[in-house]
């Protein structure tokens, strides 16, 4: 290096070579700062000569380790005698990996004199020889220790990680950065906060930790094991012109779901069924990622958020084994159910008039309606009362397995993993059982480090071919066993339909089969350059299978009644086959200069996803029990195969900088291509910036009795969406689905209209956040507030049929979402044997429809045509039910119908308000107005973790106010209770309107010709609290557990879904119903 200063102190001196080496300098400079005057000037010399040459006769001496230069006090006497000198030499490593760790910092305790360990975790220190000597390690992340010298030549130290340190770090999925510099929003959730609260399925716990991150309540499925909750961040941006839009999202695996945020486990993109059947014992860590400084690295995947997931990776050392047991016992929930007796039944029956006790009628329809009554009356008396609801239901016994075996030196590393998980369902014949195996390699030589993570996941799953909602329709006073033989009776007694459904579940061989199989691998390179410069690639290689089989015995009463013998009995076949690659490339650059830190990283990646879906069914089976394909006596129609392929390449550059790590700055941009999108707008950018500043390192507030942490940060960007149908912008051909045949071949049609100019759909994200600690973060309160704007909306546009085509999709719409996100967390007891924490947050979201257009607008009529043709089929339940529609000023989650004033007591007929001050008793479609909303006003989690020496307990409740519902129950279970054929609530009886003069809230109950249309009568505040779940585990001491010859030993009971309260009384579970679990969980390591 050149150096040339006149009059300098040695402090501006030790800063010019740093700034021109990048050394990192370690010294004292209240202890140098007397020193001044220096002179020098050197032109291309090496550093050493530099340093003897300023620190000749200043008392000070120094030492040079790898990149880091150390400066002490010369120990040796004024006369130049040395002293006696010793010569340590050692190796720190990590105690839990055995793994070598590099720049840890090596001291004598009260003085200057140190070093750092090289690459290998070695250290050489020098000292003079002095009676009782403290060797002091220390490294960032590490518990810091403090050994004797007793006059030995080595000394080899073993750190231990922080247990905070999992907080100190954020994961982005391309690398990981200190939380401390880092400017955007995220929250990190351990593995040991994931299994205290859901040790099955890592997504019901991560809501719990993060109020942004919210499950959809699904009050038709309940707890079936065979449907993925539904999920969002951050509240919903997308516009869906289907009126049954639910139809179109696969439960399986939710794909078509464009609200749902991507996946990223170890660095590559995945769906969201693999993380749903992920045990979440093999996870490390989980990260959310929220706003656009977080995010923008994935730039066209992360409008919805990203979240990623790390999985523990094999350490270093002799041969461990790790095997997990959950054993689960699920009771079926029916407390929401309110359904009637057997008695209750007949006399709702009879209050509404079915029977007419007429002397003066004699007519036979009038005698046979009587007899009727009579007949369900003597079964009635004689003890009939049959709870149907519980007749296709179990408790269900499960249990899940994993095991880890991992190894090997530093250099070479190893893991195998071994997984099963069996889960019934509540109902039977409902199943998903799922099971695995991987197989991890890190291999280290020299600078480079090489991975290799090989995985094969498969499930077998069954839903039951029986709908609960038919058993909550059954009559009470039906007895579904012949009492003379034993056996189920095929044909009930009482009803309008009388087929027993227990009949065909016992006796016939319906059923609604699933499997699919995947085979991933892994493959990464990192070239470790220098301590400043890395390069990593990796790629991804995935293949799965997917195939459903739903077969109708050829005796089920489902078969049409007009089959013929060649027509009885289908079975119906659904395959998928997918391929898909993700190869990343990735330079990282940092380095410190003085109090200045830089890291930069320059990426890219490239996607493919190629996949097949066919479908075929086949009809005409001679008996149930021959049911494969070959059994069939033809094929039904044409079957059907489409495929489609889907390619995405982007480019990145990002950068932060730190200074002294209080001033920090984030800059990042992307840019993508996708071939989702029309040929004129393949391409797009995004962007982020973000800044903050750490006020608690400055330095009058470092080390403060009171305030620990006090950070300031803001970020804003733009990022995007894709996962659309591969050919949305491209107009698309079909062959034709009749049995048309020509010369040249089979006929094509068009089958889709492109739109060339489709371009991207954006969503901008500003987000300021506050963090605050007290007494060393015992007590730490974390804010934020953001702004996302989703503009270029991709949605259908409806179009004149006679193009052709109904619609085709363009970028139209502008939707926003604004809120804020509190979280409190406060360890107030903390002694050796026992610490309690209290934790609490809360998320409030406020979604706005900014700007429809003309299709949008006709999609609001085409809602209001659903009620169309309303007095001849009265009694269709579409009449009944609400339709999302879009206004501007509006929000995604409103709901339309008539304002009602209630229901007259003069004659038990509802009394509607309309928009213009009107009243009448017509419900009008263009009298629709918004009668309420669904989005809660906030909504979040509360819990106490405690420890008391060996027995830990963690306690965890969700909640939600402000938001309201319109109760399907009330409207279909009792105000539109078909009597005549179903069993219906209790509450027909009690709120129905019977005589003039009654106050009711419900209408006539004599009034069961015409279903009640959307009304505000049925609009109710929706406030909840849930008891999620309730965690208890012991921790068997270290001494009996070195006994047994094992690691560690842990014994957990969870149970989950403990209670449940709400405002709003309403059937839960329609489809599927709910459950409590209780889970048994064994944790050992030998």
């Amino acid at each position: 290096m050149s150096i040339a200063m006149t009059n300098a102190s040695l402090d501006d001196v030790l800063q010019q070579i740093k700034q021109q080496t990048g050394y990192l300098l370690l010294y004292n400079s209240n202890e140098i700062k007397a020193v001044r005057g220096i002179t020098i000037n050197r032109q291309q010399a090496p550093v050493e000569e530099i340093l003897r040459e300023v620190l000749k006769g200043s008392g000070f001496d120094f030492s040079i380790s790898e990149d880091t230069i150390v400066i002490r006090v010369d120990d040796r006497p004024s006369n130049s005698t040395p002293p006696q000198r010793v010569t340590l030499t050692g190796r720190v490593t990590n105690r839990a990996t055995k793994a070598p760790i590099p720049g840890a910092m090596v001291l004598v305790k009260g003085t200057t004199v140190g070093t750092t360990t090289d690459a290998d975790g070695r250290y050489t220190l020098r000292f003079p020889k002095r009676q009782n000597v403290v060797i002091a390690v220390s490294f960032l992340g590490m518990e810091s220790r403090e050994v004797a010298y007793n006059n030995q030549t080595e000394l080899d130290v073993q750190l231990l990680d922080k247990v905070e340190s999992i907080d100190d770090v954020v994961v982005t999925g391309y690398a990981q950065v200190r939380k401390e510099s880092f400017t955007g929003n995220t929250t990190r959730i351990s593995r040991e906060q994931i299994v205290e609260v859901s040790p099955k399925h890592m997504i019901d716990a991560i809501q719990v930790f993060d109020p942004s991150f919210r499950i959809a309540e699904n009050i038709s499925m309940g707890s079936d094991p065979n449907s993925l909750p539904e999920f969002y961040i951050r509240g919903q941006n997308s516009i869906t012109t289907e009126l049954n839009n639910s139809a179109d999202i696969s439960r399986q695996n939710l794909t078509n779901n464009s609200n749902l945020p991507i996946f990223i486990l170890d660095g590559f993109e995945v769906d969201v069924e693999k993380i749903y059947d992920m045990d979440p014992m093999r996870v490390h860590s989980i990260t959310l990622l929220k706003d656009a400084a977080a995010t923008v690295l994935y730039g066209s995947r992360a409008a919805n958020g990203v979240v990623v997931i790390e999985s523990r990776a094999p350490e270093a050392g002799k041969l461990r084994v790790s095997y997990n047991l959950t054993g689960s016992v699920e009771i079926p929930d029916l407390s929401a159910y309110n359904l009637m007796n057997a008695r209750e039944k007949l006399q709702a029956e009879l209050d509404a008039g079915l029977y007419a006790f007429d002397a003066t009628d004699v007519t036979e329809n009038t005698y046979t309606t009587n007899q009727t009554y009579y007949q369900k009356l003597n079964e009635v008396n004689r003890g009939v009362d049959t709870y149907w609801l519980s007749k296709n239901l179990r408790t269900a016994l499960n249990h899940q397995h994993s095991i880890y075996i991992d190894g090997g030196e530093n250099d070479v590393r190893w893991g195998i993993e071994l997984k099963y998980a069996g889960n019934k369902g509540v109902m039977r014949d409902s199943k998903r059982d799922t099971y695995g195996a991987g197989l991890f390699l890190d291999y280290r030589i020299g600078k480079f480090q090489i991975m290799n993570r090989a995985s094969y996941d498969a499930n077998n799953s069954s839903d039951s071919p029986y709908s609960f909602s038919q058993f909550s329709h059954m009559l009470p006073y039906n007895v579904p066993i012949d009492e003379t033989t034993g056996k189920y009776l095929q044909n009930l007694r009482f009803g309008y339909s009388t087929l027993n459904p227990l009949y065909e579940r016992e006796y016939l061989n319906n059923f609604n089969r699933s499997n699919y199989r995947t085979l991933q691998d892994n493959f990464a390179i990192n070239f470790y350059a220098t301590p400043h410069f890395t390069a990593k690639a990796w790629i991804t290689l995935s293949q799965r299978n997917y195939e459903s089989r739903v077969f109708v015995d050829p005796l089920s009463s489902s078969n049409s009644s007009f089959a013929t013998p060649q027509e009885l009995g289908s079975l119906t076949v659904n395959g998928s086959d997918t391929f898909s690659y993700d190869a990343n490339l990735l330079f990282m650059y940092n380095r410190n200069f003085n109090k200045h830190f830089l890291n930069f990283s320059l990426g890219g990646n490239a996607v493919e996803n190629s996949y097949m879906v066919n479908n075929i069914k086949y009809i005409g089976f001679s008996t149930g029990a021959l049911n494969s394909p070959n059994d069939a006596a033809q094929v039904d129609g044409k079957p059907s195969e489409s495929k489609n392929k889907t390619r995405l390449v982007g480019m990145f550059l990002s950068g932060n900088y730190t200074y002294d790590d209080i001033y920090l700055l984030d800059l990042s941009v992307r840019m993508d291509g996708s071939s989702e999108f029309g040929s004129d707008n393949r391409v797009a950018p995004f962007w982020a910036a973000g800044a903050g500043i750490n006020i608690h390192n400055y330095k009058f507030l470092r080390d403060h009795p009171v305030l620990s942490r006090l950070k300031v940060r803001g970020t804003i960007g733009t990022v995007g969406k894709v996962g659309y149908a591969a050919y949305s912008a491209r107009s698309t051909y079909t062959t034709s689905s009749t049995s048309d045949w020509y010369a040249t071949g089979a006929g094509h049609i068009l089958y889709y209209m492109g739109n060339p100019d489709l371009g991207w759909e954006k969503t901008r994200i500003a987000d300021i956040g506050l963090e605050l600690g007290f007494f060393k973060d015992r007590l730490l309160f974390k804010a934020s507030y953001y702004d996302k704007k989703t503009i270029d909306q991709i949605t259908d546009v409806t179009i004149p049929s006679s193009s052709g085509f109904t619609s085709y999709k363009d970028n139209l719409g502008e939707v926003s979402n604004r809120g804020f996100e509190l979280d409190l967390r406060y360890n107030f007891y903390r002694t050796k044997n026992l610490e309690m924490t209290l934790f609490g947050n809360m998320a409030h979201n406020k979604n706005k429809i900014i700007k429809i257009n003309d299709a949008l607008r006709a999609y609001n009529e085409l809602v209001q045509k659903q009620y169309e043709d309303y007095d001849d089929n009265s009694t269709q339940s579409k009449y009944a039910q609400t339709y999302t529609q879009y206004v501007e000023g509006g929000s995604i989650y409103a709901i339309y119908g008539m304002k009602s004033l209630g229901i007259n007591p003069a004659n038990g007929k509802e009394v509607y308000l309309r928009p213009d001050g009107t009243i009448t008793y017509e419900w009008n479609a263009a009298d629709q107005v918004e009668i309420g909303n669904t989005e809660p006003w906030a909504q979040g989690s509360f819990g106490l973790n405690a420890r008391w020496k060996n027995i830990s307990l963690f306690a965890t409740f969700l909640y939600e106010f402000g938001g309201q519902r319109y109760n399907s129950t009330l409207v279909n279970q009792v105000e539109n209770a078909n009597l005549e054929r179903y069993n219906v609530d209790r509450r027909v009886s009690t709120d129905r309107w019977i005589n003039p003069g009654d106050v009711a809230p419900l209408k006539d109950i004599k009034d069961r010709t015409l279903v009640t249309r959307p009304t505000s009568r049925f609009i109710q505040d929706y406030n909840t609290l849930q008891f999620n779940s309730l965690s208890i585990s012991y921790d068997f001491p270290s001494k009996l557990v070195k006994r047994w010859g094992l690691g560690m030993l842990r014994l957990t009971a969870n149970i989950e879904d403990l209670g449940y309260y709400s405002t709003v009384l309403q059937e839960r579970g329609l489809d599927y119903p709910y459950s409590r679990t209780i889970n048994f969980t064994l944790n050992l390591t030998f």
